[in-house]
């Protein structure tokens, strides 16, 4: 398992967006999926016994201080998306988000943040698998 890439899925907001990510995060032997936070009972639920997480939570909190994450993938509403990438890159996690970084132009993006922290934003996940500590932004 050391070899492998943890995941967490942080909300099923966009669901046809999150089940498409969890189905090639399970998979993949390559990757492990470590966690699901979804607020939504019935939503978790169903997604726990589709996916079979390692944890599964309603609060996002309880797993960003997890070690066994290396990769979140927020797909939470655009409300709390800046919040919760902003929390996961703090915490050295690599972050995929399916929405913008600011909701506004004008909305400041704390930044810089340190060179390992990195904000994926389009890239496939088989992508990540080979080359996770050097990506690009």
């Amino acid at each position: 398992m050391a070899d492998t890439i943890g995941a967490a899925v942080i909300g099923l907001d966009h669901w046809y967006s999150a089940f498409m990510v969890l189905d090639q995060i399970v998979a993949d032997e390559d990757i492990r999926l470590v966690a699901i936070a979804e607020k939504n009972a019935s939503h978790l639920e169903e997604a726990r016994q589709k996916y079979s997480p390692e944890t599964s939570v309603a609060d996002y909190g309880q797993i960003l201080d997890d070690e066994r994450i290396d990769v979140v993938f927020s797909f939470v509403p655009t409300a709390h998306n800046v919040e919760i990438c902003m929390e996961s890159l703090g915490r050295g996690k690599h972050t995929f988000c399916v929405k913008p970084p600011a909701l506004t132009v004008k909305m400041p993006i704390r930044s810089p943040l340190p060179r390992k922290m990195r904000a994926f934003s389009g890239l496939l996940l088989k992508s990540l698998t080979g080359s996770l500590s050097g990506a690009s932004t």
